[in-house]
């Protein structure tokens, strides 16, 4: 049998004789800006990664790709193991892997590539950026869904054709993005409830006999979104959910080693974990320091360029024209200022305008983050460090993060959005799921709405 050994979050590794593919490492600092740490220490054994042939890298995420522990690897791994990833259209990734020595293969969507006689991998690439993976060791079909906002049955009918049964599903367990502000506890409960359904569903519909849950052994480690950790999903739950459908709970702690369809007494990881959420509110959090006013303004110059060189004036004209794109105002705590940013006209320190005005609140580190990098707004959907104050400012900050998400991931509008939508109609079945998808999302004005679909991947 295939031996998984979990190193911990979405990192493990798959052992078929002498192939052994490591998945997502992510061993060493923390991720999204500093708004992510893990829940327990990962399992980093030099030794046992000096074994590892192939690496498959998911996606760009800082928990599935991350530079630092990539280049904590041992240096025979760096220099031998081969790595994978989806192909792109900005190979950012794959060209960074290749200047730091390397050995990369990019992989067409669902292409197939033996990694041994007995041992194969397909890789299916989804419109938001997102990668699953298909394992076939030893006659055993290992599915990997990580962070792929699978959760409706188009969207899973398009793995169903694929997979057609799963002896084994990886998949996340919790939300990993803002969801409500400090005072709304109770849009993170709906979240955690709504993603143990969606577990449930996973399951049922690719006929797996065993569930790992996985991906979601993080917390919120900012003084800013330390909140968010007031409702991480039960492990005892995630377990009683998997059960629900017949399917066999398989829960491992970093270090542990399970022979894939051995038995598994899930007791110690559980008491285990159970005793690292419990430390999580006696850990110290992140603080950042204030980033000036100039230093904004210069995140936001650059931000206008690169927006410009990738979409029409004309076409951003028309959205803002339209009101699917709106001006967004930022109340800066730290700074006790405002500033109004826009994609045509950039942005402007409004300095007489009141918090209530605004849309969100933050502190200025999270705001010149998330304007200076491509991925910068994502990033801060992600690591919850700020509020919403206008009722509909998730929907209005999600529709400015889409046209980002977009032009980071080689996309230029209006000229790509054909592409754009047929991708988006493949990934979501058909038309029907489509519209009914498209519909919710402009009639949605609610909270976790816009902003939560933007950033689905969480589940997050």
């Amino acid at each position: 049998m295939p031996v998984l050994d979990f190193i911990g979050h979405a990192s493990y590794a798959i052992s078929s004789g002498s192939t052994r593919l490591l998945v997502d490492p992510w061993f060493t600092g923390h991720a999204f800006d500093f708004g992510w740490d893990q829940i327990s220490e990962p399992a980093f054994n030099p030794s046992f990664l000096e074994g590892v042939t192939h690496i498959w890298i998911s996606h760009e995420h800082p928990d599935h790709f991350s530079p630092p522990s990539l280049a904590s690897l041992p240096d025979c791994t760096r220099r031998e193991a081969l790595v994978l990833f989806q192909e792109t259209r900005d190979k950012r990734v794959v060209d960074y892997l290749k200047k730091n020595g390397f050995r990369t293969k990019e992989l067409a969507s669902g292409e197939r590539l033996d990694l041994s006689d007995d041992f194969s991998v397909r890789c299916f690439s989804r419109n938001d950026g997102d990668s699953w993976i298909l394992l076939e060791a030893q006659g055993r079909r290992i599915v990997n869904l990580n962070d792929c906002v699978l959760n409706t049955p188009g969207r899973l009918k398009l793995v169903k054709r694929v997979v057609e049964n799963a002896d084994v599903l990886l998949t996340q367990f919790g939300y990993a993005n803002w969801k409500g502000n400090r005072d709304e506890p109770g849009v993170r409960a709906a979240a955690v409830a709504q993603k143990l359904k969606a577990i449930q569903l996973q399951a049922r519909t690719l006929e797996a006999k065993t569930v790992m849950p996985f991906a979601s052994f993080i917390y919120f480690c900012h003084e800013e979104n330390r909140f968010m950790n007031d409702r991480l999903a039960g492990l005892p739950d995630v377990i009683r959910a998997i059960e629900g459908v017949n399917a066999r709970p398989v829960l491992l702690y970093p270090g542990d080693c399970w022979s894939v369809g051995a038995p598994w007494n899930n007791h110690a990881s559980l008491s285990r974990y159970a005793a690292d959420y419990v430390a999580i509110a006696q850990r110290e959090m992140v603080k950042s320091r204030p980033v000036t006013v100039p230093e904004i303004k210069e995140c936001a110059k650059k931000m206008l360029e690169d927006v410009a060189g990738h979409n029409g004036a004309s076409f951003l004209r028309l959205l803002y024209a339209l009101k699917v794109l709106t001006p967004l105002r930022f109340w800066i705590s730290d700074l006790t200022t405002a500033c109004e940013l826009s994609l045509l006209d950039g942005l402007s320190v409004s300095s007489g305008a009141k918090r209530e005005e605004c849309d969100i609140e933050l502190e200025s580190g999270a705001l010149a983050y998330a304007l200076k990098f491509p991925w910068g707004m994502g990033t801060l959907l992600v690591n919850a460090r700020f509020q919403t104050i206008s009722p509909d400012a998730e929907n209005r900050y999600g529709n400015v993060c889409e046209i980002r998400s977009l032009n980071m991931r080689g996309f230029s509008l209006p000229k790509d959005l054909p592409r754009v939508v047929a991708d988006r109609l493949h990934d979501e079945g058909g038309l029907i799921e489509f519209v009914k998808r498209a519909r919710n999302r402009i009639t949605s004005r609610g909270r976790g709405g816009a902003v939560a679909r933007s950033v689905e991947r969480t589940a997050e």
